[in-house]
């Protein structure tokens, strides 16, 4: 071999070594680069998530609300019959609690699955994983039911003891589901009321509570069965009723979860859900990050439609109803459309 030939060798090897030094440099700088973007991003979404708590704890000291009671309680044992009825009330509100809380021991976790919140799409990911991790039961996640319902029926009727017990633990993470109130009752009603012949509940829901609304609305007799209840005739069925009496798809979170009563350690809203479903995912162990959004309820009328027929004076006596909601979760009234 020629010396030409030997020196071009040496110069080939050198620059090889070097540009594979400088490649890989180059491949750790974007590794890192790209593990300082995620654990910033790690770090303003986990700030998000403490200040939402900090804000639902301050919120619940103001309220002051009191201890939450055995639900065996009766009138019989109190002299004031005001007592009474406010023990009841209360022994009622744990009640409600107790049946929307979830609790998957193999997990650790304790969910409240608000409907109209991308529930269907956590119960789909929380079924994946219990199946995964085989667990007794197995659920099929692509089978056309409510995962919501199976989900009850199986890991809910939390008995009071393992209610406390859980919500006291700091083992086991609560997790909740939230989504802006008004925004969540035109989903309820899209899904649930507009269209009776809707596959998914909505012959029922006309029975149970459309033809109810329909008769306190309307005069004629002829319309109480004929036609689904319009937007505002929804809303006026909500101004009257009492949110213990809701059902849940349209019932207060603050109410139905028990916010002054269980603490959450991760508040999740639909609102910015593509933006911190990883962070979720992550932190509560489940595998990968795959997780399509459902929006199966999107209809043809949006949230801003349905509600620029409503007068103001509706929307006032409206978010009444749902005060602690927007003042838990730091919702704007004000803000889009509502006013």
């Amino acid at each position: 071999m020629s010396r030409v030939m030997r020196f071009c060798m040496i110069i080939f090897i050198v620059i090889l070594f070097f540009g594979t030094w400088l490649l890989g440099s180059f491949i750790v700088i974007q590794i890192d680069s790209e593990q300082f973007i995620h654990d910033k991003q790690f770090k303003v979404l986990q700030k998000q998530n403490q200040e939402l708590q900090r804000n639902v704890d301050k919120q619940c000291r103001l309220i002051n609300k009191k201890e939450l009671v055995r639900d065996d309680l009766s009138g019989d044992k109190y002299d004031n019959k005001k007592d009474a009825h406010k023990a009841w009330e209360r022994a009622r509100k744990e009640k409600v609690i107790r049946d929307n809380l979830i609790y998957f021991p193999h997990l650790n976790q304790m969910w409240c699955l608000v409907p109209k919140a991308a529930s269907t799409s956590w119960s789909k990911a929380i079924v994946d994983r219990l199946n995964f991790e085989s667990t007794n039961i197995f659920i099929d996640s692509s089978a056309n039911y409510s995962l919501q319902v199976i989900l009850k029926q199986n890991f809910g009727n939390i008995n009071r003891t393992a209610f406390v017990n859980a919500a006291q633990s700091d083992k086991i993470k609560k997790v909740l589901l939230i989504r802006h109130p008004f925004s969540r009752i035109a989903s309820a009603y899209r899904d649930k009321l507009a269209d009776r012949k809707a596959k998914v509940d909505g012959m029922h829901f006309f029975q149970q509570f459309g033809v109810k609304i329909n008769r306190r609305f309307r005069q004629s007799r002829k319309d109480v069965k004929q036609k689904e209840p319009t937007f505002q005739e929804f809303v006026d069925y909500l101004i009257e009723t009492k949110p213990l009496d809701m059902n849940e798809h349209w019932q207060p979170i603050s109410l139905m979860c028990g916010l002054c009563h269980v603490h959450y350690d991760h508040i999740i809203a639909m609102e910015n859900l593509e933006k911190t479903k990883v962070f979720h995912l992550n932190q509560l162990g489940f595998p990968g990050n795959n997780f399509p959004v459902e929006n199966k309820n999107s209809g043809t009328y949006s949230s801003q439609e349905l509600f620029r027929n409503i007068s103001n004076s509706r929307k006032v006596r409206l978010l009444d109803k749902y005060q602690e909601d927007f003042r838990l979760f730091q919702y704007s009234f004000l803000k889009h459309y509502y006013i």
